[in-house]
């Protein structure tokens, strides 16, 4: 291989919109990165090319949950980074805290251990944290001195770890409790129901770095869900977000996970009341069909896409006393402006636009004014 982009987790085969070996400018860093990148992530690609250990099957993806400290501007600072998370390792490492599967002080650096064709490395024999390899690719310098690199296939893959279904003891990756198995993101993103499951929820354990530790400092915290989704020998591109919440959401995770799960269901109201709405003037007035439910449903979503960007704001809001009617507020205003935006787009009979018109507003004030809690209803 010619260039260090042909190394690239991204599925090019077809070499259509991302073209393959085209950095012929490449640096030693270059080359350092995407080598790493590919060893310590990648999937199945095919016969003799096989994934990590610390991922859920070939197709999966290995994601990373975790707290990064706050540089200016509400920026990663990745020194500060590094560091936290060194220390939160040794730390767990010295107490015995963190949940594993290996053998400390057993093999680290995978790479160079020899690699006999057909072998498997035992999971339960590894360092708890171990640097994996996946696939064998040697660097050397062709005759002009410029980098390339050589690889080959295998038999069967670096680690015997299948049983544990990528829950090998990752300190960034989220695992099911009852299941035990790694997270996997697909075709999806990082929005505001999948960070719910994930962070403020029961089912999933929160990843060792993505905790709390003694050293952090006072301020904002910065929450960190990045992977690299992936499907059936394809990636569906790179997921980041960064979500910011207030200092007091430490020791409160339960009572965030009760507010994030309350703000998900006042969605789903705003959003059954916009389609319902929206589908009534497509019917022309009628009562709506299946098939002019999901006519309108993308409306509903790009709605929720809104709300998405501010869920976690009026969620850490919440953590400091705001009350559940702020959010209520915001979601009724998205609904009807949503509404206003997009109605008119939808084709209904002329004869019937004002009749269809007039009672889905009847319709969407009606149910958004069911979108209260009882408290506001109390003082009602």
């Amino acid at each position: 291989m010619a260039t260090p982009d042909a190394l690239d987790l991204l599925i090019t085969s077809r070499n259509h919109d991302l073209k393959r070996e085209i950095a012929a400018e490449a640096e030693a860093q270059d080359w350092l990165f995407a080598l790493v990148s590919l060893q310590v992530s990648e999937g199945y690609g095919g016969r003799g090319n096989h994934g990590i250990a610390r991922m859920n099957g070939g197709s999966s993806s290995r994601a990373m949950v975790a707290r990064v400290p706050m540089g200016a501007g509400l920026r990663i600072d990745p020194s500060a980074w590094f560091r936290r998370d060194v220390t939160a390792l040794l730390r767990a490492r010295a107490e015995g805290r963190h949940r594993h599967i290996g053998t400390e002080g057993g093999p680290a650096l995978i790479w160079t251990l020899p690699w006999p064709e057909g072998r498997k490395l035992s999971i339960g024999a590894l360092d708890p944290w171990f640097v994996e390899v996946c696939r064998r690719v040697r660097l050397y310098r062709d005759a002009a001195g410029a980098i390339r690199a050589m690889r080959a296939t295998s038999t069967a893959g670096r680690i015997e770890a299948k049983a544990q279904k990528g829950a090998v003891g990752d300190p960034w990756a989220p695992v099911h409790k009852g299941e035990g198995k790694a997270f996997t993101l697909s075709s999806g993103d990082f929005d505001y129901r999948t960070i719910d499951k994930l962070y403020f929820g029961t089912d999933w354990e929160r990843p060792l770095l993505s905790t709390a530790q003694p050293d952090d400092a006072d301020g904002p915290v910065l929450l960190l869900f990045e992977a690299l989704a992936r499907g059936n020998s394809k990636t569906e591109g790179f997921r980041s977000r960064v979500v910011v919440m207030p200092r007091a959401l430490n020791g409160r995770e339960v009572d965030a996970g009760v507010f994030s799960k309350e703000q998900i269901a006042d969605i789903a109201e705003g959003a059954k009341a916009l389609n319902t709405a929206l589908a009534l003037v497509v019917a022309g007035g009628a009562d709506p069909s299946k098939e002019d439910r999901v006519l309108v449903r993308s409306s509903g979503d790009r709605m929720q896409a809104r709300l998405d960007a501010v869920f976690f704001d009026y969620l850490g809001a919440r953590l400091e006393g705001a009350p559940r009617e702020a959010f209520q507020a915001e979601v009724r205003a998205q609904a009807r402006a949503t509404f206003e935006a997009e109605w008119q787009g939808y084709a209904v009979d002329a004869l019937f636009r004002h009749r269809a018109e007039a009672r889905a507003r009847r319709t969407l004030d009606i149910m958004l004014a069911r979108l209260r809690t009882e408290e506001m209803e109390d003082d009602a």
